[in-house]
């Protein structure tokens, strides 16, 4: 992957990945996406919650420090040992 140096370059990336992320899920069926360890005993299911809790914390990262607030970093709810 090419290195990623603009803004745009981030965003058209991460719109392209995502989308194939989506044509992948498409494809799978509700049993495939329950099945346990894909990922040590996790299931498809298991990781996509995990990816959008770390997508809900990068917004409310986000959100604060345009509003030149420090985030709590991983979040409020959270310490970095109670993450996987």
């Amino acid at each position: 992957m090419p290195k990623l140096t603009t803004k745009n370059q981030i965003i058209e990336t991460a719109q392209t990945e995502r989308g194939l992320l989506e044509q992948l899920l498409a494809n799978l069926t509700p049993e495939q996406m329950t099945q346990p360890n894909i990922v040590g005993n996790w299931s498809t299911k298991d990781i996509l919650g995990h990816l959008v809790e770390w997508e809900q914390m990068v917004v409310k990262w986000y959100q604060a420090g345009i509003k030149g607030k420090v985030p709590a970093v991983p979040s409020e709810e959270y310490n970095w040992g109670q993450l996987p």
